[in-house]
């Protein structure tokens, strides 16, 4: 099996990623943690498990609420990645006891997830994690695998530049036709709250202290939210909210 490059952006997701990334570490094989240079946080978590790191300003220029794409296309090409790339969020688990092989290129490889109701007490087993909830859609940028060099990804930047972290997804899963969707046979376990981080942390840290700019970044996710609600249509919905 070709080795997979994983690329993980983690901005003030320090707490999560203390717990996510020593675990994946013994399924993942090559990764790179995309972060800011004044994340000091998210840097030890990441020295301490010797893997790669990048830092760039790149997601809050141009007055982008999070722009999570950006630093993804920085990572791809930072590393030179040729070959098979997986985009993995900071707060998800993958199974130890599943290994993701008998990949086909031209295809796009996703995952449901479960939801941990409250992720900082113990997490269950992995034989357990089917006691968790799992949600109802079928995918999202919380798991992209795909091989860099496939005609569906197009050149770089293999995704276009959001101002935040949602709605990129939906175009770069828009390349493949559904039939070369493929969903892997596991889930994730998801240790954040869904929906409410797209324009940057705003859930609670660790210890319960809450981001600086929390109450503004839940605010810009509602106004997202209600701009696809009133607009119709693939086009119409992300019409303006690129950079």
């Amino acid at each position: 099996m070709e080795a997979i490059t994983t690329i993980i952006v983690c901005v003030e997701f320090a707490d999560f990623l203390s717990v996510t990334l020593p675990w994946n570490r013994e399924v993942l094989d090559r990764v790179l943690v995309v972060t800011d240079p004044e994340d000091e946080q998210t840097l030890d978590v990441a020295s301490q498990s010797n893997v790669s790191v990048l830092t760039t300003k790149v997601f809050f220029e141009r007055e982008a609420q999070f722009n999570k794409w950006s630093a993804v296309n920085q990572g791809v090409e930072y590393l030179g990645v040729r070959g098979w790339c997986l985009i993995l969020d900071a707060d998800l688990m993958l199974p130890q006891s599943r290994r993701i092989d008998g990949l086909k290129r031209g295809h796009l490889y996703q995952t449901r997830r479960v939801q941990v109701p409250a992720w900082r007490t113990k997490i269950e087993p992995e034989k357990n994690w089917r006691r968790y909830k799992r949600m109802r859609e079928f995918a999202g940028g919380y798991f992209h695998l795909f091989h860099t060099e496939d005609p569906e990804v197009r050149s770089s930047p293999y995704l276009d530049c959001w101002r935040w972290c949602a709605t990129g997804d939906a175009e770069f899963e828009s390349h493949w036709p559904e039939s070369r969707k493929v969903l892997l046979p596991f889930d994730v376990v998801h240790l954040g709250t869904p929906q409410v981080n797209w324009c940057g942390r705003s859930e609670p840290f660790r210890d319960g202290s809450l981001p600086e700019r929390s109450a503004e970044r839940r605010d810009a996710v509602a106004a997202m939210q209600r701009q696809v609600r009133i607009n119709a249509g693939l086009d119409d919905r992300y019409q303006g909210h690129k950079l």
